[in-house]
Parts: C-alpha cells; structure tokens; sequence
C-alpha cells in the first residue's frame, strides 16, 4: 500500500493518466474492488475512504469505476468537494472540459481551495478556449452588433469605455496582487475573483457567480467585486439582484460613472422608475460626458418616456462619441421614422483590416468573446423586416398576432415585457408577455422554448395562473391568464398573520403538487410570482420560465437561473429539480412568518450552505416551537433532508401549528 499512496499522492499532469505497468494497475484495481466491498458491507462509509477507492481506480485508469464511485460520493455526502473534484478529473482523463469544468466549479463552491479542482478548473477552461476560437460566429458586423448591445445594454455600461474615450478605469483583478497577499486566505479569495472575471468572459455565467459570490462572502466590502457580480446579474437577466450590488458600490464611491450608468440601465430594465433613472444617467454624463453608452442609455430612456425629438438627438450623440455603437442607433432611430445618413466608419475600418481593432474593442468592453468572421452581404427588404420586426416596440392599440390588442405595460423584467391586451378573438382581457433576450436568440431556441410552453399550458389547475397560448408574430409571445390582485411582495409589506401564512403555504404546495406530477419544475419562485387574486385566491406565476424534463427519476435543469435570495444551494451550482422549489416555498414561509427572510444577503450562498440563519420563534413571539425544526429540514443545503415532495412539505408545516 505505500506504492499506492506514492502514486495518489501524484495528480495526473495536464488532466492525462500517469503511465504505470499493466501490473500495477492489476494491483491497484485489486486493491480498490477490496476496498469498495468492504464499504458495502458497512451501514454509513465513511467518504474518506469513498475517496480512496474512487482515487484507487482512477490510478488504474478505471475511469468508469472511478466516475461510479465519485458518484457516489457526492450522493453521501453532498457538501463534500472531494467527490466533484474526482468527477472533474475523471472527465479531464476522458477529455470532457466541459464536464470538467462544471464539476470543478462545484467543488470551488464547497471548498475554494480545493486544489485538485483549482488545476482541472484550468486546464478545462484553457482547453474550452482553444475549442472555441475554433468555432467562429459567421454574420454581418452590424447585425451582430446591435442585436448583442441591444441585449447587454445593461451589463454593457459598467464595462469601461473604449480606447481613446474619457472614463474606463476598470481593470481585471490583477493576479500578481493576488499572489502578493501575505494572507492564504486572502489570496484563494483574490483568486476566486480573478477566475470569475475569467470565467464571465467565457461566458460561463452561472460558474463565474458562484466564484464571484463566495468571494463577497468573506470581503463584502469590495466594490470593484460587487460591481462584476452586478454585470455577471445582468446578463444573466436578474436586474433585481444586480441593482444591490450597484447600490452597494455608489454607497461606498457615490461617484463613479460606471456605477451610476450601471444604476441607470438597470432602473430601465426593471421598469417604472424611469424618472429616476434618467437623474442617475444625466449624473453620470455629468461625470463622464463623452460616453458613449451613456448616452445611448439616456436615449433608450427618454424614448420610453415618449420625449421622442430629445431621444433622437441622444442616439446621433452615442455613435458620434462611439462609432461601435452605430448599429444599434441605426436600428432605433429606424423604428422612430428618423433614420440617418449611413455612416461608412465601421464598413471602412472592415473594408481597411481595422476590424481587429474595432473587434478587440468589443472584447474589451465585454460584449463579444471568441472570434467574429465577417461575411459581407447586402441587406434584403426582407432582412430588414425581419431587424425590424424582433425590435419591435409595443404600444397601446397594436394589434399581436391578428388577435391580441395591447391595452396597456403592465412590467418588466429580465425575460421581457408583460401587458395587458384584449383577445378580439374570444373577448377577454389576458396578460402577452413578449420575450426578449435569449428567448429569441435562434429558430432552434425558439422552437425549444415553444415546445416546452406548450407543455407547460397544459397545466390546468385553480391555484396555478394558466398560459392559454404560444405565438409568434416577428417574435415570441406568451399568453396567459390575466390575474387581477397583489403579489406576495405586497401582502408582505402590509404584514401577514400565521393563519394567513398556513393558507398561503397550503395552496402554494397544492400547485407546486400538481406541477411537479406533470414533471414540470417552476425554477424561480418567489413572492412576486405568487398572486393573492381580489378573490382571495392564490396563484402561482411564471411556469412560463419552468422547465420539463425528458429524463426519467429525479428531473433537473444544469442552470443556475432563479432569484439569489429564494433559490435553493444546489440550484446555484447548476442543479434544478422539484426539491429546489421545495427550498424557495421554504424561504418564502419563513419569510411569511417571520417579517424577514432567513438569508439576509446580499451574500447568500455561505449561510444557506452552512444552514445558519435564525430560529424563526426569536423573531415573532407565540409561534410554535416545531416550527424551528420544520425550518432546519426545509432549509437543508442537503436536499435528501428536505421534505419529499410538496403535499410532505404541506402536512409537515401543517402539523406544526397542532
């Protein structure tokens, strides 16, 4: 045995097998088959040992035991890095980076210094880049252009200006400062935000919030983290969350540019704050007036506030200042009847060899990854009707569809805008949400959004708002049951009794049952998406976004979207299922009760995976003292603890109160 603790004691280089004798390996298989039947004859194996058998066959270059038994390990102990970081070096051997990475981030989460899961992070991400530079984006400049600004806008201004321009002091965090730090704790800190920078631009969102997060965990101080944990939020559509951070940032540098345009584009993402958010925009021009994207910003916000001739003005401003900006400008200043001379800057710079430069520009500024090949092709009427068409900008009396006449907005949010129109058709009002974003990215992204809306509306149940229809009309629309009442946000404002909160819980669980039966997982419940109807009804909201699966078993989703202060430990590291709801319905209860949710944030992810929030009976006299054991399984990072489903979720809270 001490030749095989020599050769477990040696990673394998570069994610490859070390080169042993067929003897050895012979031994080293041995070795783990005895070691594993000795674990199954044991009630409760202890997961060091699980490690060792699964490094044994991964030293004999079993990878497929290797990958069974570091399964395994997960399952017994899912709070445990070693069984992710295995699972990682298994699919390094088997040269899946993808795999790789994804079981390495997850190692990070529970254990940032994970080392085995540091090296296989790298050398997965390292091969993944290689892999997509070899897979070029073919399309015309402009069109691309516009359509990524048009989606990131947001997340666009807290990068920094681009070369030759006033502001941009952002700068990556620097590694050599990191290794500098006299503190070991302190530099895996430093490196976990470096490798969330890194892994954003990668476009490896979900992995780079994990990164990101656990960092803020331990330096909730740090600025310039919370403002790419803000950027990473916004292009993961959660304006929301993304605005605390900003917030958190101005309240410690109240005058910083990016920040303030950062505030002003999120305020336009959300919706109904737009005075406000052109305060904060001509606040920060004021700091930084040759900013491009801060004017187009301003722009997009004047147009909305329908002071059409100013907005106008402020496009022309945006691609004067920054001439990369002028595909989208074109496309806006299209849709206002107000189209311009075309400039030929960009075309010349492509024309000259300048899209290098105009190329790494884009790069900088976070907005384009990977290499962009530029096919030149003329436009066709149709083309631009089709531009046209997925830019198109609702207002009252438009007519969807042939059948659905917009009334008027009712919100906004990351997945799209939400109004409220009249079915000529049947003659009832409904609620269309008009997707944006990645809903309308592809025909394939489309088409696999509209399959699954159309599974998820044949969902029919009185506590679940029903999506009636799928349609398409120059892009994707939902329509669904228009639900006249308050959202739980409100109820909550105004204060909850406990008889209120156990109707509430029960009729959450009873939709929640009848998803979860049609294998349909919602992935984002929260308060404003559970409606108290005049009637006194609840309604679950948004099953729109759930997601069906194809799988047998347990049914997950490798996704970490969702809201940060509901969503439950796993789902923040790739892994949805019915449980996960399980978790939101349980933060929402104790939040019910308790006037405050468990999870204070803006930091969620360490607490909840140590399970350390406060006994819901220290925070509202006269509740019932099973409750607090109720919160510690409903709350469990680990889900095998959680209740089993929602009518166990429903009778367990129901028999506290007896």
């Amino acid at each position: 045995m001490d030749v095989l603790d020599i050769l477990l004691k040696a990673p394998p280089p570069n994610g490859q097998a070390t080169t042993i004798s067929p003897e050895m390996k012979g031994a080293l298989n041995r070795a783990a088959q005895r070691d594993e039947q000795a674990l199954n004859n044991t009630p409760a194996p202890d997961p060091a040992k699980v490690t060792k058998v699964a490094e044994l066959y991964l030293s004999a270059g079993d990878t497929k035991d290797a990958e069974r038994v570091a399964h395994r390990l997960v399952q017994i102990s899912p709070t445990d890095s070693r069984g992710s970081s295995l699972l990682a070096e298994v699919a390094l051997v088997e040269r899946r980076p993808a795999d790789a990475e994804r079981w390495a981030q997850k190692a990070l989460l529970l254990n940032p210094r994970d080392k085995k899961a540091q090296d296989a992070l790298s050398f997965a991400r390292s091969e993944l880049s290689v892999q997509k530079l070899k897979k070029p984006v073919v399309g015309n400049f402009e069109e691309a252009r516009a359509r990524d600004l048009e989606r990131g806008l947001a997340a666009a201004t807290i990068r920094p200006s681009p070369p030759g321009q006033a502001g941009g002091a952002f700068a990556a965090p620097d590694p050599k400062a990191a290794a500098k730090a006299p503190d070991p704790v302190q530099r895996v800190l430093s490196g976990l935000l470096r490798r969330g920078y890194e892994k954003m631009r990668l476009d490896d969102l979900p992995g780079a919030l994990g990164d990101v997060s656990v960092h803020l965990d331990s330096q909730p101080e740090d600025t310039e983290a919370r403002l790419i944990r803000a950027e990473i939020l916004l292009k993961l559509g959660k304006p929301a969350p993304a605005l605390a951070d900003i917030d958190a940032a101005l309240a410690k540098s109240p005058d910083d540019p990016r920040a303030l345009r950062a505030r002003a584009a999120t305020l336009y993402e959300i919706g109904g704050r737009d005075p406000e958010a052109l305060t904060t925009i001509e606040r920060a021009l004021a700091l930084e007036p040759a900013s491009g994207i801060g004017h187009l910003t301003r722009a997009k916000i004047l147009e909305r506030l329908d002071r059409i001739p100013e907005a106008i003005a402020e496009y022309r401003t945006a691609a004067q200042l920054d001439p990369t900006l002028e595909p989208i400008v074109e496309a806006a200043l299209r849709r206002l009847g107000a189209a311009p001379a075309p400039s030929k800057a960009v075309e010349k710079g492509l024309l000259r060899g300048g899209f290098l430069v105009v190329s790494l520009g884009l790069i900088l500024m976070g907005l384009v990854g990977g290499a962009v090949v530029v096919t030149r092709r003329a436009r066709t009427a149709e083309a631009a009707a089709a531009a046209a068409a997925q830019e198109r900008t609702l207002r009252s009396g438009d007519l969807v569809a042939g059948q659905y006449r917009i009334a008027r907005e009712l919100g906004r949010g990351g997945m799209g805008v939400v109004f409220e129109a009249v079915d000529e058709k049947l003659k009832r009002s409904v609620a269309l949400k008009q997707l944006q974003g990645e809903y309308r990215a592809s025909a394939e992204d489309a088409a696999r959004f509209l399959q699954e809306a159309r599974l998820v509306a044949q969902l029919r149940h009185p506590n679940v708002a029903e999506i009636y229809a799928a349609v398409e009309d120059g892009g994707l629309y939902l329509v669904f049951e228009l639900v006249r009442g308050r959202s739980l946000d409100a109820v909550l404002g105004a204060g909850v009794t406990p008889e209120q909160a156990r109707g509430i819980v029960a009729h959450a669980c009873a939709a929640l049952t009848a998803a979860h039966a049609r294998r349909i997982v919602h992935r984002d419940l929260k308060p404003s998406n559970l409606m108290i109807t005049d009637e006194g009804q609840l309604k679950v909201m948004d099953f729109g976004i759930a997601h069906q699966s194809l799988h047998g078993g347990t049914f997950t989703q490798t996704s970490a979207s969702g809201t940060p202060p509901y969503m439950a430990p796993e789902q923040a590291m790739g892994s949805v299922s019915a449980s996960s709801d399980l978790y939101a319905l349980g933060v929402m209860a104790y939040e019910l009760l308790a006037g405050t949710r468990p999870f204070a944030g803006p930091d969620f992810l360490g607490p909840k995976m140590r399970g350390e929030f406060p006994p819901v009976t220290s925070l509202r006299a006269g509740l019932p003292p099973r409750l607090d054991m109720f919160f510690a399984s409903a709350l469990s990072p680990d889900p095998a603890r959680r209740p089993k489903d929602a009518a166990a979720f429903a009778s367990a809270f129901g028999a506290c109160w007896s």
